[in-house]
């Protein structure tokens, strides 16, 4: 199944539209091509999600990636 703006996880209702509609792209994503269990790639989708609209960040690209999506940048984050 694939989620859409309309038909998406209950867990997925109290993003704001913005926010859901990269964590539909995220969760898809993971579970068409990844292979991903469906629960798992909610999860990790709606986490991804908030991380992207928290600091804005303009890659939402994950297919060339096999690992779960991040948005760390490719240095990664200075925590120091």
């Amino acid at each position: 199944m694939t989620w859409n703006s309309i038909r998406f996880p209950a867990a997925m209702r109290s993003l704001n539209p913005s926010t859901r509609a990269m964590a539909i792209e995220i969760a898809n994503d993971l579970i068409h091509q990844k292979g991903m269990d469906k629960q798992q790639a909610i999860s990790i989708s709606i986490l991804k999600a908030r991380k992207w609209s928290a600091y804005g960040s303009p890659y939402h690209n994950f297919s060339h990636d096999p690992t779960p999506p991040s948005i760390a940048p490719k240095d990664g984050f200075n925590f120091k």
